[in-house]
């Protein structure tokens, strides 16, 4: 790795900065990452169609199966987008390269600390889990930037988080709710591209028909709620649109640990001394 070939610029960033530019990440690298959605998505949506059209299971279902499928989801785009910010390739080939390398250990140690705080959060309320899943936020960010370089590796991230803790809090719950608004609006375009452009093949519009003349508003509500709940084909596209999302909420977060760095580690003029000191030790 050489400081040269950064592809991103190392300045503080407020959190839309964050979103804005993982957005134009996702736009640049849309095919190795929608290869990768595909690698978890299609098998998850498979796995919740068949449950809930066969089995009579509901949306929990489909929320269970993506907390679940979206911690390596998250490492396998993390661990292709990380390298490929400071010059490495970015091909589905390179990321099990890296996984090879002591990504499979560290995909087990994510999705653990996601059952805890999962559990955390079910059994201590909410806010326990969303505090273990920030203070260990940052782990694959960690290990795919250490692996590329050891000028990369941070041995201060404890320190850096207990004194930036409120505001990665903060900025953990804003691009949450970025994510969820983005995530019911392409849902909302799913359905409408598959009522117009796919002749009525909507997931809700067409197949769901809610006469409020004759109905009580609430009755009317509690109807199409029911039928979101345990439709299959809806089940699954919410599930397919969560994980699509959940990459760009991810990449995010990745950017809010190089705003951490720069920010509290001065980690853009390190790199640039590094760098100054191999082009010296080459002349």
């Amino acid at each position: 790795m050489r400081f040269d070939q950064v592809a991103i610029s190392l300045d503080p960033r407020t959190t839309a900065n964050c979103l804005d530019l993982a957005l134009l990440i996702l736009r640049r690298q849309a095919r190795p990452l929608l290869a990768l959605w595909a690698l978890i998505a299609i098998p998850a949506c498979t796995l919740t169609y068949i449950l809930v059209d066969q089995f009579q299971c509901s949306l929990w279902t489909g929320l269970l199966i993506f907390l679940v499928t979206s911690s390596p989801l998250g490492v396998l785009a993390v661990m292709g987008v990380a390298p490929s910010m400071f010059g490495e390739p970015f091909t589905a080939r390179d990321v099990w390269r890296r996984m090879n390398s002591g990504g499979w250990r560290l995909l087990v140690t994510t999705q653990l600390l996601r059952i805890g705080a999962i559990f955390a959060g079910t059994v201590l309320c909410v806010i326990p889990g969303a505090l273990l899943a920030v203070r260990y936020g940052f782990l694959t960010e960690q290990f795919a930037l250490a692996n590329l370089s050891k000028d990369l590796f941070d041995s201060n991230l404890k320190d850096l988080i207990k004194a930036e803790f409120s505001d990665l809090c903060a900025r953990s719950v804003w691009i949450t709710l970025f994510c969820g608004l983005l995530w019911v609006s392409l849902f909302m375009l799913a359905d409408m591209v598959g009522y117009y452009v796919l002749f009525g093949m909507g997931l809700v519009t067409g197949r769901l028909s809610v006469d409020t003349q004759y109905r009580e508003l609430d009755e009317a509500f509690a109807t199409i709620v029911d039928f979101i709940w345990h439709d299959a084909r809806v089940v699954a596209a919410l599930l397919a649109c969560g994980l699509l999302v959940y990459v760009l909420g991810r990449l995010a977060w990745f950017l809010v640990y190089i705003d951490l760095r720069v920010r509290r580690d001065c980690w853009d003029m390190e790199l640039q001394i590094v760098h100054e000191a191999e082009r010296l030790e080459a002349v």
